[in-house]
């Protein structure tokens, strides 16, 4: 009764996908830009009138273009605002450009479509990927769109990603492909499938769906789908549908898109130049509540009579006021006060500020002490300035915000320990260019593995090989599932694991002779000391 009641919920809140059929929604392409070509000029005016100095530039240019006020010359004054919009408008296409071309190199990445009329993959761009079509994705390739698993290189049909891009964790996620009716009959080629998921959402932990099938019903999950951004691991190749693409996917509807981003410097300045503002307010009606003063004890007539008859009032031809109505000349002056002052506001701050941003990133960017697997890339120029301004850390567990990397001390067994449990220095930092440091043996518990006095030491051992979810892979073709076989050289094997605490178990468990050699999720081959044995797994705790 509660799975008829989901269904019948889902019928009318869900999305119906055939495998094949074109979908009228929209294609695999993304767009991360802030602006198009014709909205440029307006959103900039917009973002760029957020900084509360451009409305005071923009307030003396207009008294500058009032004729009983103009002081400096109204076209000369139309200058320093137009350099400043200018250029903060060049920096901020800049980084648009650069968002348009990360944006073409991802969508002009290739996919591996399924053609049903011919029976063959062919190439086909991120962007022309449409929900309904099957596509392949390899081992060590990111998933260009949320698919529906299929078909696997698995035996068993497991695969493995690494899905840190989209939940930052770094540990191995297990899929497993849906049990579709009839796949293994009808093949890929005339493949029939009808399914019903939930719509676009954020929710990177649910995804429902089911089978359409005449016969039952298959409810689906988020173990059977691979998310768009996720790559492949451990697994030669999956093949799946494409249920969600482009802005649909899980993870572009997470992302908040471009937004305007004010850093605590222009959050700071902008608080400064109110109170800067004010006080230049105050000063010039301090200063025209004094013309308006000096004017009524100077400009009364005090008649000069000169040899060649002319009167002079004893007040310079250029002070003359021009009306009798002393207030009106002093409320003009008050905003021609305000134009001669309007330095203490210098607009020469915000241009080096601008530039002091660029040269900031630039050094930022060819720093080889930052470089890692390449270097640093700036996405905004707005907020350099912010980097390391860090007052609070909200984590979770280790590994969020450290590289977690997990190295073996110590053993206890049967009261006795064997190792070394001190730390030093070298354990809690590695640097990320070197080797972790291989576990380091206690030669008594060597000896006594040879004995085989204690069958405790062993079975210790056993468990830290076998009891984990530690996935095989060769040296010099690392993510690349070899579970089929057993490795012939013991020296090449390689592990990947969910956790680093099994990795570093099964690691230690190695240097004392006990090897992991395969893992199915029925069973395990590890070679124990001279001895091949295989164990077979009863139960997985979740």
């Amino acid at each position: 009764l509660l799975y008829t009641i989901k269904f019948e919920d889902m019928e009318n809140n869900c999305r119906n996908i055939k495998a094949f059929k074109k979908s009228e929604k929209k294609k695999n392409g993304i767009c991360t830009t802030n602006y198009r070509w014709w909205n440029f000029v307006p959103l900039n005016l917009y973002k760029q009138f957020h900084r509360s100095a451009n409305w005071f530039f923009v307030f003396m240019l207009v008294l500058n273009w009032i004729p009983q006020l103009n002081a400096v010359g109204k076209y000369f004054s139309v200058l320093p605002i137009l350099v400043v919009l200018v250029s903060d408008a060049i920096k901020d296409l800049y980084e648009d450009i650069r968002r348009a071309r990360q944006d073409d190199r991802i969508n002009g990445r290739i996919a591996h479509c399924y053609d049903n009329s011919t029976g063959h993959y062919f190439k086909k761009k991120w962007k022309d990927v449409e929900v309904g079509d099957v596509i392949k994705v390899l081992c060590k390739e990111e998933v260009p769109a949320d698919i529906l698993l299929i078909d696997t290189s698995d035996e068993f049909g497991f695969a493995f990603a690494d899905m840190s891009s989209l939940d930052g964790e770094t540990n191995l996620k297990q899929r497993l492909v849906a049990k579709i009716p009839n796949i293994e009959s009808t093949g890929i080629r005339n493949l029939m499938l009808s399914i019903s998921i939930d719509l676009p959402n954020n929710d990177l932990t649910k995804l429902n769906g089911y089978i359409n099938d005449d016969e039952l019903r298959t409810s689906l999950n988020l173990d059977h789908f691979l998310l768009r951004g996720s790559q492949l691991r451990n697994t030669d190749y999956v093949v799946g549908l494409v249920v969600y693409a482009g802005h649909d996917t899980k993870v572009m509807q997470n992302s908040k898109g471009p937004r305007t981003k004010i850093s605590k410097i222009e959050r700071m300045m902008n608080g400064a130049i109110l109170i800067v503002f004010l006080t230049l307010l105050t000063i010039c009606l301090i200063s025209a509540v004094g013309h308006y003063v000096w004017l009524k004890g100077n400009a009364d007539p005090h008649n000069v009579d000169f040899s060649d008859g002319k009167k002079w009032n004893g007040m310079a031809p250029y002070l003359e006021p021009i009306t009798k109505n002393y207030s009106y000349i002093a409320f003009l002056s008050y905003f021609t006060f305000i134009i001669i002052f309007n330095t203490l506001i210098p607009m020469s701050l915000f241009i080096m500020l601008e530039l002091t941003k660029l040269a900031q990133i630039w050094f930022l960017q060819k720093d080889l002490d930052l470089f890692g697997e390449s270097n640093i890339n700036c996405r905004s120029i707005s907020v350099s300035e912010d980097l390391g301004q860090v007052q609070y850390i909200f984590s979770d567990k280790t590994g969020t915000l450290t590289e977690n990397k997990m190295v073996f001390k110590c053993l206890s067994v049967c009261k006795r320990q064997f190792g070394s449990s001190e730390t030093g220095q070298s354990d809690t930092f590695v640097p990320s260019d070197c080797e972790i440091e291989k576990p380091h043996t206690d030669s008594d518990l060597i000896q006594l593995l040879k004995s085989n006095e204690n069958s405790d030491h062993i079975s210790i051992l056993i468990a830290m090989t076998v009891c984990n979810t530690v996935m095989v892979t060769t040296e010099g073709r690392r993510g690349t599932s070899f579970s089929q076989y057993l490795p012939r050289d013991f020296s090449r094997i390689v592990y990947e694991a969910e956790s680093p605490d099994e990795l570093a178990l099964v690691n230690a468990a190695r240097e004392y002779g006990f090897i992991l050699l395969r893992r199915t999720p029925e069973s395990c081959v590890i070679r124990q000391q001279d001895t091949i044995m295989r164990y077979k797994v009863c139960f997985y705790s979740p």
